[in-house]
């Protein structure tokens, strides 16, 4: 099997998120939900909407 560095991050990072919610899928599921939601009102506060302009 080859050793890829990068997927072995990946699984490394999902243990750690895993036991700090006591692998309860559905604590993680709500814990990465409010994070999301918290990222989005970031994203949204930052840029005002794009204007359009009009074809005469």
């Amino acid at each position: 099997m080859i050793h890829d560095p990068v997927v072995e991050e990946v699984r490394c990072v999902k243990e750690k998120i895993a036991a700090q919610y006591g692998y309860d899928v559905r604590k993680i599921a709500k814990a990465m939900r409010a994070q999301q939601r918290r990222q989005e009102r970031k994203k949204a506060a930052s840029a005002p909407p794009a204007r359009r302009s009009r074809k005469k």
